[in-house]
């Protein structure tokens, strides 16, 4: 009998270090199979749609600034698993095995300039870090939720918190204030 591997598998895609469960990295595996695409131009494509989802211009400047302030890589990191909440905490799943996305967190905080969690927050649970920004889901959400703007992404930025969206404008102004309080 082989033996079932239970890390996450890693893919790196540009700037992107991917760390995907292994149900997510057979879901994109398969994506567009029949049209003729190859796996990793799959693979690609996902972190296309994951960035242009979570990302933009503000939070990039924020993101961007916090990373000159805590001279951390100009990489970034995804963590890519489907999630649930239990016991209070933010999990995700990796080979039905549930993990705690604070963990996860913890282990790469200061290793890249942001960190995205892509896994389902049924809790609305609030994670932290030291160095590195943060970029979460606030629900349950698949892409047509946040195209549609039915799921927001959260900002959270170490030292500051979390950045109200209908205040970036304040924050994107004028960063050295933000950093300095």
């Amino acid at each position: 009998m082989a033996k079932r591997y239970t890390g996450l598998l890693e893919r790196t895609i540009g700037d992107t270090d991917l760390f995907l469960a292994r149900d997510i990295f057979d879901e994109i595996s398969n994506i567009r199979k029949s049209a003729g695409i190859l796996a990793k131009d799959n693979f690609q494509i996902y972190v296309d749609v994951q960035f242009r989802l979570y990302f933009n211009n503000d939070f990039m400047k924020l993101i961007d600034y916090n990373m000159t302030v805590n001279n951390l890589s100009d990489r970034k990191a995804a963590l890519c698993a489907h999630g649930g909440f239990s016991r209070n905490n933010w999990i995700y799943f990796n080979n039905d095995t549930p993990h705690n996305v604070q963990s996860w967190i913890n282990k790469y905080d200061g290793q890249y300039k942001v960190l995205l969690i892509s896994s389902c927050n049924s809790g609305n649970a609030t994670v932290y870090s030291n160095k590195s920004a943060l970029l979460l889901p606030n629900t349950d959400f698949n892409v047509k939720d946040i195209e549609g703007g039915l799921a927001q992404v959260e900002l959270y930025i170490p030292r500051i918190g979390y950045i109200d969206s209908y205040c970036i404008d304040e924050y994107v102004a004028n960063p050295k204030k933000m950093f300095s309080k």
